[in-house]
């Protein structure tokens, strides 16, 4: 079995070529246990600021590196499933199945993020 990156090292991993990233302007994701896809869940509000997301796959080694500007994605809240449960509210719920070459969002109108793509680390 592959070991898995921790956010941190994934991070570390990408801060050798991009150097802006931090933990609280970075969002990461391992491919899901139970299904092949990488989830996450940002806050709506996140979408006013620079996002980096950070897609590992242990399988192939890679990561894929994505950077969205600032207000780039409008409405969050219509483009993808929204959660609104006990544990968080006003948070988006994305899906992206591994293996999909456009990065679609398969929980909501498939918003692509393929256009936000800048890097694939190999480690």
């Amino acid at each position: 079995m592959v070991a898995k990156l921790s956010k941190k090292e994934a991070i570390t991993l990408v801060r050798k070529k991009f150097s802006n990233l931090n933990t609280s302007n970075t969002t990461f994701s391992n491919i899901n246990k139970r299904k092949p896809v990488w989830w996450f869940d940002p806050s709506n509000d996140k979408f006013n600021d620079d996002i980096h997301l950070l897609l590992n796959d242990h399988n192939k080694k890679v990561l894929y590196y994505f950077f969205i500007k600032s207000c780039s994605i409008k409405d969050p809240e219509i483009l993808f499933r929204q959660r609104d449960d006990e544990s968080r509210t006003n948070a988006s719920h994305i899906e992206i199945l591994v293996g999909n070459d456009n990065f679609a969002d398969i929980l909501g109108t498939g918003f692509q993020f393929k256009k936000y793509l800048k890097d694939e680390i190999k480690y």
